[in-house]
């Protein structure tokens, strides 16, 4: 069972490793994807947010509470401001609550349907791809194994991130 202190770390790792607080703009395209999405629509939030989902695949797995990260990023919020909107914290924290499993579960999607993987890489750089294959290779080492140990999946993320920063 992930915890929200779990939940929480990633998204502060994730800020860390940006040297920004303002979480709504690092994520504005994956603020953008809906349950309704299609997941080859999805690829500049992948791309975007590829730390933070490295970080959340590798911690938590690819599926999370809705109250649980909701929790996590109020916390998270009250610990250092990172909503910088004039959203009341509730309706932003669910927003970003929200699109963000909503990538995951697009992400998870996609790593099992061969038709989406090819739709998705075929408007893909070279870069975007080799992240968008590693985030897949997390989602299905996280179904089959469950949590493993960090080292595999941080030597995995470390490999696709490289490429995946310089890509947009």
């Amino acid at each position: 069972e992930v915890s929200v202190d779990e939940i929480m770390q990633c998204f502060q790792a994730f800020l860390a490793a940006k040297k920004d607080r303002d979480l709504t703009a690092l994520l504005e395209r994956a603020l953008q994807v809906s349950w309704k999405s299609a997941p080859s629509t999805a690829l500049p939030a992948f791309v975007e947010g590829y730390e933070l989902f490295a970080n959340v695949l590798q911690r938590c797995g690819p599926v999370l509470s809705n109250q649980k990260t909701l929790l996590a990023l109020v916390s998270l919020h009250d610990d250092k401001p990172c909503n910088f909107t004039r959203q009341p914290m509730r309706a932003w924290a669910d927003l970003v609550s929200a699109s963000v499993r909503a990538c995951l579960a697009k992400l998870r999607e996609r790593a099992y349907d061969p038709t989406l993987q090819e739709r998705t890489l075929r408007k893909a750089t070279v870069q975007q791809a080799s992240a968008l294959q590693g985030l897949a290779a997390m989602v299905r080492r996280w179904d089959d194994k469950g949590p493993t140990s960090s080292a595999l999946p941080l030597a995995l993320a470390a490999q696709v991130l490289a490429p995946a920063a310089g890509a947009d």
